[in-house]
Formats: C-alpha cells, sequence, structure tokens
C-alpha cells in the first residue's frame, strides 16, 4: 500500500508515529545539551569572579599582611634592660579593645620613643628595636596592636592607625609626657603608623625604619596579579608614610633602609627623600636587607640624628 505524504514508522510497540513528531526528540535533546552547556558556562563564570574576589587584597591581607602571634603573657621578655625598669601597661583602642604593651622608663633620659613594630608576631618578638633604643638612651614605649600579643581585637588598617593613637595619647594623658618629648618611631608596616600619628599629633622627631610610600603599592610589587585588582578591593585606608612626608615641613625625620630589602624596595625610602619638604636624612644601609640591621648600627644612627636635629633647649617644630 502507498504510504502518505508525511512519513510514518511504528515504535517497538506497534505506535505509528509521524516523522514530524519523531523529531521532536531530537529537538529536546539539543536544547537539553544547549542548556548544560549555558549551565557549565555561567558555572565556569561564577567560579571565575568568585575566585577572583576570593584572591583580591582585602582578602588575602589577613593572610599575607598581618602576621600576629597571639600570648598570654610577655614572660620572656626581660623588665631589667640597660638600666630602664619595664613596666606592663594596658589602654583602651578607640574601638574600646584592651591594648598592651611595656613602658621602659630610662632615667634622666631626654625623650621617650614610642615604637610601633612591623607585622609579625608580637611586641616580644621586635624586643630587639625597643633594647637598641634604649642602648641610644632613650625612654621607650612598645606596644601591640589590636589582634597581636595579648592585646584584644582583629588587626586591620583602620585599627593599626587608631591603636598608634591611643599609644600616644596614653604617653601624653598616662605618663604626663610632653609632645615635644616624644620621638615617633614606625619600623616597616609599623612606619605608616608612626608617619600617621605624627601628621595629627605634635611630636618631636620621627624616625622610619624601611619605609614605603604605599601599602597597596608593596603589595602589586610583591604579588604582582595585584594589578588586577580596582584600589576598592585593597584593605582600607591605604596607609604609607607618602602623605605625612609631603605635609610635613618641620618635624625632622630621619628614614634609615636597606639596600637590599627584598620585601620593601629601597626605591620607596629614596622617593620618600626625595618628596620631603622639612628637615629630613636618609641612611641607606649598603649591606642590610629588611630588618637585618645591628643594634650597635641603629642606635649610633638614631643617637646622631636626635642630636644633631633636637640640640638641647631647641623649641619643638611647628
Amino acid at each position: 500500500m502507498q504510504g502518505s505524504a508525511v512519513d510514518s514508522h511504528r515504535d517497538n510497540r506497534g505506535t505509528v508515529r509521524t516523522g514530524e513528531h519523531a523529531g521532536m526528540g531530537d529537538g529536546i535533546i539539543e536544547v537539553m545539551i544547549k542548556q548544560k552547556k549555558r549551565i557549565a558556562l555561567i558555572s565556569a563564570a561564577v567560579l571565575l569572579v568568585g575566585g577572583y574576589f576570593a584572591l583580591s587584597p582585602m582578602v588575602l591581607a589577613n593572610f599575607l599582611l598581618y602576621l600576629p602571634k597571639k600570648v598570654t603573657s610577655y614572660a620572656d621578655v626581660p623588665l631589667k634592660v640597660f638600666g630602664a625598669i619595664g613596666e606592663p601597661v594596658t589602654f583602651a583602642a578607640k574601638s574600646g579593645n584592651q591594648l598592651h604593651g611595656l613602658y621602659f622608663q630610662k632615667p634622666s633620659s631626654a625623650f621617650t620613643i614610642l615604637l610601633h613594630h612591623g607585622q609579625g608576631g608580637n611586641l616580644a618578638t621586635h624586643f630587639g628595636l625597643a633594647k637598641t633604643m634604649l642602648l641610644a638612651g632613650y625612654s621607650v614605649l612598645t606596644y601591640d596592636y589590636e589582634g597581636f600579643g595579648m592585646s584584644s581585637g582583629t588587626a586591620s588598617n583602620e585599627a593599626l592607625l587608631d591603636d598608634g593613637n591611643a599609644a600616644y595619647n596614653f604617653l601624653v594623658n598616662n605618663k604626663q609626657i610632653k609632645p615635644s618629648k616624644i620621638i615617633q618611631c614606625g619600623v616597616s608596616l609599623g612606619s605608616a603608623v608612626a608617619s600617621h600619628v605624627a601628621q595629627h599629633s605634635p611630636s618631636a622627631a620621627v624616625i622610619l625604619i624601611s619605609p614605603y610610600n604605599s601599602i597597596n603599592q608593596v603589595a602589586i610589587e610583591r604579588v604582582p596579579f595585584f594589578r588586577f585588582y580596582p584600589q576598592f578591593l585593597f584593605p582600607q585606608p591605604d596607609m604609607g608614610s607618602l602623605q605625612f612626608i609631603r605635609s610635613n615641613k618641620t618635624v625632622p625625620v630621619l628614614l634609615i633602609h636597606g639596600a637590599n630589602d627584598p620585601i620593601i624596595d629601597a626605591h620607596h625610602a629614596k622617593e620618600l627623600d626625595s618628596q620631603a619638604q622639612g628637615p629630613h636624612w636618609l641612611v641607606m644601609e649598603p649591606k642590610a636587607h629588611h630588618g637585618d640591621f645591628s643594634t650597635i648600627f641603629l642606635a649610633d644612627e638614631i643617637k646622631a640624628f636626635v642630636q644633631r636635629s633636637l640640640p638641647p633647649g631647641q623649641p619643638m617644630p611647628k
């Protein structure tokens, strides 16, 4: 018998299906395949975007920028150093968290150095710096930022800057030390804190060891793929010493950097030196790297700087 104009066939149950209806199954499969491809593409895009944000400087700051070591005491820190007696102190941060530190009063010292340490460990880790200041003949307050050592809270750029102000206020209000007798000293990460405090509060002088222009700039130099991120995906606020250096007209500044520093390139100190508007000195140690200055070298440089820039009887910079 001659077939109709529309092709037909029987399925395995004997039901007649036209060619038109049989083709619909193939169309549905094709649509499903396209949908799966779209889902795969969307999933890949979500993973890429998620990975992009997960690897952003703001997220990785908690792993790369702040490396605190929590402790329940500073038992390993000697409380008698070069004729100074250490006193455990506590004071409140702007956030309300408690900050812990050690205050060493050097007999007959003309100045007190407020020490803002670097990114890792705690004040005990960096106690060699406090000893350096004491060896140079000055009283010292060394303290831990929020989330470091015995201090409560969590570290952040904003918290670090606020903590520096809190330490300064402790010296002025609790220890009755005149601003004209306070020298800010910041090391590595802490150099931005020292600069911030000096920019907003009167200080006799500023010492910046291994300083940097901008923490965001350092991050890009250390982790090149960070250059693909907009500024709002970096920890806020950006920190550094450049703003203070450019605005400061009177406060003496000492810049010390290792010529072979692999962490914060020496060009940062050189740029700060070139941008400085006020009295300043740059000491570039040709054999030093990051934080490997000798105690005697630093003590001698700091003592010479203070004697040169802050002779007895000199009025405080305005």
